[in-house]
C-alpha cells in the first residue's frame, strides 16, 4: 500500500486524520490533544495514520478499476 501510495502521490489526508482524533476523544470524553497524546503514548496513533492511508489508497484504486464483462 506504501508503494502505490508513494508512487501516486497519495498523502495522509491531516483533515480525515483530525476526524477521527476528535471521533476518539468524543468516545473517551477527552479533548482531542488529549486522546492524540494518549494514542501516541501507546504507539496508536501511527497505526491510525496507517489506517487512513490505507483507505486512501483503496478509494483510489476502486476509482481507477475499470469494470470488464
Amino acid at each position: 500500500m506504501r508503494e502505490v501510495a508513494a508512487q501516486e502521490n497519495i498523502t495522509l489526508d491531516e483533515k480525515r486524520l483530525e476526524d477521527r482524533l476528535q471521533l476518539i476523544a468524543t468516545q473517551l470524553g477527552r479533548t482531542k490533544e488529549e486522546a492524540e497524546k494518549l494514542l501516541n503514548g501507546r504507539d496508536m496513533l501511527d497505526k491510525i495514520k496507517d489506517e487512513i492511508l490505507t483507505d486512501q489508497v483503496f478509494e483510489f484504486l476502486f476509482s481507477q478499476a475499470k469494470i470488464r464483462n
